[in-house]
């Protein structure tokens, strides 16, 4: 079965179309990459499958459910969205990466301190980040503890918005690596100019004149 399922999806903005009629099957255990020009609206296509944002025509299938028929804020801890600029919402990093946790929408036990250390090790961090000030934070480090957040939820899906933004090359090269060291989702999809982290990806996408195209399969 398909991760997601896309059936003659439109994607308007105001009188602009992004994505004409495209159907689309999205299979588990794969990294899609996802490219195009600025502006062409590849953040939000990633919306419309956490329902941020919604199609124009068609219908989208997660797991075999229409993603109409889940409750957004199940449907939000089960597909996380993480933008290129990350928001922190704790006054040290420890508390940040605890945040979703005293939501009562995730109904999730926090993780114990060992996972919150190994989650910042493997984004390259020291263990004694826990106790830092979130402000003093660089914006690739920031960058680097919003992922980690968002894959201490353990979301099936993670979709990310240029991920590598604010990393530096060798990190870059590495995220992937780094992501799956903390949890595996059963999809990962990214918008990327990087064409290291592009050539990383099971199947890239070209987002462009309204179309979605394959533009390469990993060898």
């Amino acid at each position: 079965m398909s991760i997601f399922k896309m059936q003659e999806v439109s994607i308007i903005i105001e009188d602009r179309t992004i994505l004409e009629k495209t159907s689309l099957e999205i299979p588990p255990d794969n990294i899609i990459g996802i490219s195009g020009p600025s502006g062409a609206g590849k953040t939000t296509f990633l919306k419309i499958f956490n329902r941020l944002w919604e199609p124009a025509t068609g219908e989208i299938f997660f797991e075999g459910k229409p993603i109409t028929s889940i409750e957004h804020t199940l449907l939000r801890r089960e597909v996380v969205l993480l933008f290129q600029e990350p928001l922190l919402f704790g006054p040290r990093v420890k508390d940040d990466l605890l945040f979703p946790f005293s939501l009562p929408r995730f109904k999730q036990n926090p993780p114990a301190r060992s996972m919150l250390e190994k989650a910042l090790q493997a984004m390259s961090l020291p263990v004694s980040y826990l106790g830092k000030n979130s402000s003093e934070l660089s914006g690739g480090e920031k960058q680097r503890i919003a992922i980690a957040r968002s894959l201490l939820l353990q979301p099936k899906v993670l979709l990310l918005d240029e991920p590598t933004s604010a990393l530096d090359q060798e990190l870059s090269d590495s995220l992937l690596d780094c992501i799956f060291q903390i949890h595996t989702p059963r999809l990962v999809m990214f918008i990327s100019h990087d064409p290291k982290l592009l050539q990383q990806a099971d199947v890239h996408y070209r987002l462009q004149n309204h179309q979605l195209k394959k533009g390469g399969i990993k060898k």
